[in-house]
């Protein structure tokens, strides 16, 4: 299950990424599905408010083409630089979430909308204070793992415990 998965991944990024132990801090798995609601949540341009050394973890657990709820962020165009939200308190943008005329100046920029799409077990590893949103499916569905993790002092498997929140 969910720890033998974490239990293969997090020693590749401690080795490899980070160069230090791990702590998974949020685990979850969601399935984006079809939808009529407003968009709300993170499925709105957001940035997380997150330590600097925190990143995030995106196990698609299904295909995910352009229809099935792909993961969005800004980058630009000719750089792939991603812009990134300096975590502050208060928060520079309310539950930050960014306006969409924020997003519009970006797009004037030479940013754009890049979606992430892939086979089951494509694995993604980012800074989440980059603006990014969730997508509702047009059909089918995005299942996936979501992971936080962060660095630790000490090795303290399992890498999932009592420390790890989720929904």
């Amino acid at each position: 299950g969910f720890q033998e998965l974490v239990a293969l991944l997090l020693p590749l990024l401690e080795n490899h990424i980070y160069h230090a132990p791990l702590r998974v801090s949020f685990a979850t798995v969601y399935r984006h599905v079809p939808s009529k609601l407003p968009e709300f949540g993170s499925i709105l341009w957001h940035s997380d408010n997150h330590h600097e050394e925190e990143l995030k973890c995106m196990i698609y657990l299904n295909e995910v083409g352009v229809d099935q709820a792909p993961f969005e962020f800004l980058r630009h165009k000719d750089t792939h630089e991603t812009p990134v939200i300096v975590p502050s308190m208060p928060r520079k943008y309310p539950r930050g979430r960014i306006p969409p005329e924020v997003i519009e100046e970006f797009l004037a920029q030479g940013y754009e909308s890049h979606k992430m799409l892939g086979p089951a077990h494509s694995t993604f590893l980012f800074d989440e204070k980059i603006i990014h949103k969730g997508n509702y499916a047009i059909e089918g569905y995005r299942d996936v793992v979501v992971l936080q993790l962060r660095p630790t002092m000490y090795h303290t498997p399992p890498y999932i415990g009592t420390w790890t929140r989720s929904f």
